[in-house]
């Protein structure tokens, strides 16, 4: 029996030995790791630059915000960078209906700016364009700041690069064409190859949880959709919504 158990400490010992001793920042499981406030890095938990105001997230969450693994503590990394996924708006095409592809103005993509804004080529000319009645986080927002860029931004902005890299586009303008700064205020509809049905951009990236809405009188024409589309992200807690705190483990 004393045999026994010294042979079963032995192996527990080996394993636990193992275990540390095992490469750690290659796991591709789904794992909680930590932020912080004005970091740009998630950390394991045991990280010592770790603050109080430290904020668990999900491995893919924390990559998908744009944080990047922390070089002291190590944390788990996917193999491969992790696309993102997000449910179709189609779900919430409420309120004013889509219109038909022959009535808008085709366009042609330039370049990224931010998530809710980018270059079009638009009736021959290279376009600044902002999405009408969405906000994104700031990408280029005071530089040297803490907050820059802030957290989800690097996100939307490649999230609005799939949106419309390889597709057919289409512009449509509201009551007023322009913002204060020049911009062409658009909603921008994208058609996959082989898909009828396009998708409207602007309520897309509220689907997925990367925009909030921002609607500014007169250009209204499609809010119960946005309305719609962010409330659904918002009750599902993806990306922006997201829980803070995370709920508990049960017992």
């Amino acid at each position: 029996m004393r045999w026994s158990r010294l042979a079963l400490v032995s192996l527990l010992a080996g394993l636990m030995l193992f275990l540390a001793e095992a490469p750690r920042g290659h796991s591709s499981e789904v794992a909680l790791v930590y932020v912080t406030r004005t970091g740009h890095r998630y950390h394991s938990g045991d990280c010592r630059y770790l603050s109080d105001s430290s904020t668990a997230m999900p491995l893919n969450d924390a990559i998908a915000a744009g944080y990047t693994p922390c070089k002291v503590c190590k944390p788990p990394v996917p193999p491969e960078d992790t696309p993102l996924t997000a449910p179709n708006e189609g779900a919430s095409a409420r309120g004013a209906a889509s219109p038909a592809l022959s009535d808008l103005t085709p366009v042609a993509f330039i370049r990224i700016v931010d998530g809710d804004t980018l270059h079009l080529r638009y009736r021959g000319r290279d376009t600044s364009v902002r999405l009408i009645g969405i906000d994104t986080p700031e990408l280029h927002y005071r530089r040297g700041h803490p907050d820059y860029p802030e957290p989800y931004a690097k996100a939307a902005a490649r999230y609005l690069a799939r949106l419309v890299k390889g597709r057919r586009l289409f512009l449509e303008t509201d009551v007023e064409a322009h913002d204060r700064y020049g911009r062409t205020l658009g909603y921008l509809w994208a058609q996959k190859e082989g898909d009828s049905t396009p998708i409207l951009v602007n309520a897309q990236l509220l689907r997925a949880g990367l925009a909030q809405l921002l609607t500014i009188p007169p250009n209204v024409k499609y809010v119960e959709r946005f309305v719609a589309a962010q409330r659904e992200a918002r009750n599902e807690g993806i990306g922006l919504w997201m829980p803070i705190d995370p709920p508990l483990p049960a017992s």
